[in-house]
Protein backbone atom coordinates (compact mmCIF):
# COMPACT_ATOMS: atom_id res chain seq x y z
CA UNK A 1 0.00 0.00 0.00
CA UNK A 2 1.19 3.55 -0.71
CA UNK A 3 1.60 6.44 1.74
CA UNK A 4 -1.84 7.86 0.89
CA UNK A 5 -3.60 4.57 1.64
CA UNK A 6 -1.56 4.23 4.82
CA UNK A 7 -2.70 7.67 5.97
CA UNK A 8 -6.36 6.91 5.22
CA UNK A 9 -6.30 3.63 7.12
CA UNK A 10 -4.46 5.10 10.10
CA UNK A 11 -7.07 7.84 10.34
CA UNK A 12 -10.00 5.42 10.01
CA UNK A 13 -8.55 2.71 12.29
CA UNK A 14 -10.66 3.55 15.39
CA UNK A 15 -13.86 3.56 13.31
CA UNK A 16 -12.75 0.35 11.56
CA UNK A 17 -12.36 -1.33 14.94
CA UNK A 18 -15.79 -0.16 16.13
CA UNK A 19 -17.43 -1.20 12.83
CA UNK A 20 -16.17 -4.76 13.16
CA UNK A 21 -17.16 -4.90 16.82
CA UNK A 22 -20.68 -3.75 15.88
CA UNK A 23 -20.85 -6.06 12.83
CA UNK A 24 -18.81 -9.21 13.58
CA UNK A 25 -20.23 -10.93 10.48
CA UNK A 26 -19.04 -8.13 8.20
CA UNK A 27 -18.06 -9.33 4.72
CA UNK A 28 -14.94 -7.15 4.71
CA UNK A 29 -11.76 -9.22 4.57
CA UNK A 30 -10.07 -8.54 7.89
CA UNK A 31 -6.88 -6.50 8.11
CA UNK A 32 -4.56 -8.18 10.62
CA UNK A 33 -1.69 -5.72 10.44
CA UNK A 34 0.34 -3.23 8.44
CA UNK A 35 4.11 -3.52 8.46
CA UNK A 36 6.59 -0.96 7.19
CA UNK A 37 9.76 -2.51 5.81
CA UNK A 38 13.01 -1.01 4.58
CA UNK A 39 15.37 -3.17 2.54
CA UNK A 40 18.90 -1.83 2.09
CA UNK A 41 18.70 1.45 0.19
CA UNK A 42 15.13 1.01 -1.07
CA UNK A 43 12.32 3.33 -0.04
CA UNK A 44 10.02 2.28 2.78
CA UNK A 45 7.39 -0.26 1.76
CA UNK A 46 4.05 -0.70 3.58
CA UNK A 47 2.89 -4.34 3.59
CA UNK A 48 -0.74 -5.14 4.34
CA UNK A 49 -1.59 -8.49 5.96
CA UNK A 50 -5.23 -9.55 5.44
CA UNK A 51 -7.29 -12.63 6.20
CA UNK A 52 -7.90 -15.28 3.58
CA UNK A 53 -11.57 -14.91 2.67
CA UNK A 54 -11.39 -17.67 0.04
CA UNK A 55 -10.85 -20.88 1.96
CA UNK A 56 -11.75 -23.16 -0.94
CA UNK A 57 -11.17 -26.76 -1.84
CA UNK A 58 -10.17 -28.20 -5.20
CA UNK A 59 -13.59 -27.94 -6.89
CA UNK A 60 -13.68 -24.21 -7.67
CA UNK A 61 -15.85 -23.49 -10.71
CA UNK A 62 -15.54 -19.70 -11.02
CA UNK A 63 -13.83 -16.73 -9.37
CA UNK A 64 -15.36 -13.27 -9.86
CA UNK A 65 -14.11 -9.79 -9.00
CA UNK A 66 -17.27 -7.66 -9.10
CA UNK A 67 -17.61 -3.88 -9.11
CA UNK A 68 -21.30 -3.48 -9.91
CA UNK A 69 -20.48 -1.89 -13.28
CA UNK A 70 -20.57 -3.09 -16.87
CA UNK A 71 -17.90 -0.63 -18.11
CA UNK A 72 -14.63 -2.41 -18.91
CA UNK A 73 -15.76 -5.31 -16.73
CA UNK A 74 -15.30 -8.19 -19.16
CA UNK A 75 -12.52 -10.75 -19.49
CA UNK A 76 -12.43 -11.71 -23.16
CA UNK A 77 -12.64 -15.39 -24.01
CA UNK A 78 -9.10 -15.44 -25.38
CA UNK A 79 -7.80 -14.15 -22.05
CA UNK A 80 -9.71 -16.57 -19.80
CA UNK A 81 -7.47 -19.09 -18.06
CA UNK A 82 -8.39 -22.06 -15.84
CA UNK A 83 -8.98 -20.71 -12.34
CA UNK A 84 -8.56 -17.14 -13.59
CA UNK A 85 -10.58 -14.23 -12.21
CA UNK A 86 -13.63 -13.11 -14.19
CA UNK A 87 -15.65 -9.88 -13.99
CA UNK A 88 -19.21 -8.52 -13.98
CA UNK A 89 -20.11 -9.11 -17.63
CA UNK A 90 -18.73 -12.65 -17.50
CA UNK A 91 -21.01 -13.38 -14.53
CA UNK A 92 -24.06 -12.06 -16.37
CA UNK A 93 -23.35 -14.26 -19.40
CA UNK A 94 -22.59 -17.39 -17.39
CA UNK A 95 -25.78 -17.08 -15.33
CA UNK A 96 -27.87 -16.81 -18.49
CA UNK A 97 -26.61 -20.23 -19.54
CA UNK A 98 -27.09 -22.03 -16.22
CA UNK A 99 -28.33 -21.43 -12.68
CA UNK A 100 -25.06 -20.99 -10.83
CA UNK A 101 -26.37 -18.55 -8.23
CA UNK A 102 -28.92 -20.53 -6.24
CA UNK A 103 -28.80 -18.53 -3.03
CA UNK A 104 -31.13 -19.34 -0.18
CA UNK A 105 -33.56 -16.52 0.51
CA UNK A 106 -32.31 -15.99 4.06
CA UNK A 107 -28.73 -15.77 2.78
CA UNK A 108 -29.65 -13.23 0.11
CA UNK A 109 -31.20 -11.00 2.77
CA UNK A 110 -28.26 -11.49 5.11
CA UNK A 111 -25.67 -10.71 2.43
CA UNK A 112 -27.47 -7.54 1.33
CA UNK A 113 -27.75 -6.35 4.93
CA UNK A 114 -24.04 -6.94 5.56
CA UNK A 115 -23.04 -5.19 2.33
CA UNK A 116 -25.24 -2.22 3.23
CA UNK A 117 -23.44 -1.73 6.55
CA UNK A 118 -19.98 -2.29 5.06
CA UNK A 119 -20.32 0.11 2.13
CA UNK A 120 -21.74 2.77 4.44
CA UNK A 121 -18.57 2.55 6.52
CA UNK A 122 -16.33 2.54 3.43
CA UNK A 123 -18.16 5.52 1.93
CA UNK A 124 -17.80 7.53 5.13
CA UNK A 125 -14.02 7.19 4.82
CA UNK A 126 -13.77 7.84 1.10
CA UNK A 127 -12.92 4.24 0.26
CA UNK A 128 -14.69 3.61 -3.05
CA UNK A 129 -12.47 1.33 -5.15
CA UNK A 130 -13.31 -2.00 -3.55
CA UNK A 131 -14.51 -5.28 -5.06
CA UNK A 132 -16.95 -8.02 -4.16
CA UNK A 133 -15.18 -11.36 -4.38
CA UNK A 134 -17.52 -14.20 -5.35
CA UNK A 135 -16.20 -17.74 -5.68
CA UNK A 136 -18.42 -20.61 -6.75
CA UNK A 137 -17.21 -24.00 -5.56
CA UNK A 138 -18.84 -27.37 -6.07
CA UNK A 139 -19.65 -28.77 -2.64
CA UNK A 140 -17.45 -31.87 -2.10
CA UNK A 141 -20.05 -33.31 0.29
CA UNK A 142 -22.65 -32.99 -2.48
CA UNK A 143 -20.35 -34.91 -4.85
CA UNK A 144 -19.85 -37.61 -2.22
CA UNK A 145 -23.61 -37.90 -1.69
CA UNK A 146 -24.29 -38.09 -5.42
CA UNK A 147 -21.73 -40.83 -5.94
CA UNK A 148 -23.28 -42.91 -3.18
CA UNK A 149 -26.72 -42.60 -4.76
CA UNK A 150 -25.41 -43.51 -8.19
CA UNK A 151 -23.71 -46.62 -6.81
CA UNK A 152 -27.00 -47.70 -5.27
CA UNK A 153 -28.70 -47.11 -8.66
CA UNK A 154 -31.58 -45.39 -6.95
CA UNK A 155 -34.89 -46.41 -8.44
CA UNK A 156 -37.51 -46.16 -5.66
CA UNK A 157 -41.03 -44.86 -5.93
CA UNK A 158 -42.14 -41.52 -7.40
CA UNK A 159 -41.74 -39.67 -4.11
CA UNK A 160 -38.19 -40.95 -3.69
CA UNK A 161 -37.33 -39.86 -7.21
CA UNK A 162 -38.62 -36.34 -6.55
CA UNK A 163 -36.53 -36.11 -3.38
CA UNK A 164 -33.40 -37.23 -5.22
CA UNK A 165 -33.86 -34.69 -8.04
CA UNK A 166 -34.77 -31.92 -5.63
CA UNK A 167 -31.94 -32.56 -3.22
CA UNK A 168 -29.24 -33.52 -5.67
CA UNK A 169 -30.16 -31.45 -8.73
CA UNK A 170 -29.34 -34.67 -10.54
CA UNK A 171 -31.74 -36.99 -12.37
CA UNK A 172 -31.24 -40.77 -12.36
CA UNK A 173 -30.36 -40.70 -16.07
CA UNK A 174 -27.22 -38.72 -15.14
CA UNK A 175 -28.38 -35.48 -16.79
CA UNK A 176 -28.02 -32.34 -14.69
CA UNK A 177 -31.14 -30.24 -14.22
CA UNK A 178 -30.76 -26.48 -14.56
CA UNK A 179 -34.05 -25.46 -12.97
CA UNK A 180 -33.78 -23.55 -9.72
CA UNK A 181 -35.46 -25.22 -6.72
CA UNK A 182 -38.34 -23.32 -5.17
CA UNK A 183 -37.16 -23.94 -1.60
CA UNK A 184 -34.06 -24.97 0.28
CA UNK A 185 -33.46 -28.70 -0.02
CA UNK A 186 -33.02 -31.04 2.93
CA UNK A 187 -29.52 -31.75 1.70
CA UNK A 188 -28.53 -28.07 1.95
CA UNK A 189 -29.97 -27.86 5.46
CA UNK A 190 -28.03 -30.97 6.49
CA UNK A 191 -24.80 -29.46 5.17
CA UNK A 192 -25.44 -26.24 7.07
CA UNK A 193 -25.81 -28.19 10.31
CA UNK A 194 -22.28 -29.51 9.82
CA UNK A 195 -21.03 -25.92 9.80
CA UNK A 196 -19.40 -23.95 7.00
CA UNK A 197 -16.51 -22.73 9.11
CA UNK A 198 -16.36 -19.06 8.08
CA UNK A 199 -18.64 -16.03 7.79
CA UNK A 200 -17.70 -15.79 4.10
CA UNK A 201 -19.32 -19.13 3.10
CA UNK A 202 -22.90 -19.82 2.01
CA UNK A 203 -24.57 -22.99 0.75
CA UNK A 204 -26.77 -23.17 -2.36
CA UNK A 205 -30.47 -24.02 -2.08
CA UNK A 206 -29.87 -27.46 -3.53
CA UNK A 207 -26.63 -28.07 -1.59
CA UNK A 208 -24.64 -28.37 -4.81
CA UNK A 209 -22.50 -25.22 -4.48
CA UNK A 210 -20.63 -23.34 -1.80
CA UNK A 211 -20.37 -19.58 -2.30
CA UNK A 212 -17.42 -17.64 -0.89
CA UNK A 213 -18.25 -13.93 -0.63
CA UNK A 214 -16.09 -11.08 0.66
CA UNK A 215 -15.40 -7.38 0.20
CA UNK A 216 -11.75 -7.03 -0.81
CA UNK A 217 -9.24 -4.47 -2.09
CA UNK A 218 -10.78 -1.63 -0.09
CA UNK A 219 -7.28 -0.30 0.57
Amino acid sequence: MNDGEMAIFTKSLPDYYHHLRAHPDSLMARIYGIFTVRMEELVLVHILLMSNAAQCGKLVEFVFDLKGSMINRDVKEKDITPGGTLKDQNLMRICKEEHWLLMQQKDRKSIMEKIKHDIKFLGQHGLMDYSLLVIIETNPKWVEKREKLLKKKVEGDAVKQIEVVQDMDFAKNNIRRVTAPSKTSKLALDFEKLGLGTRHKYIAQNGRYIYHIAIIDYL
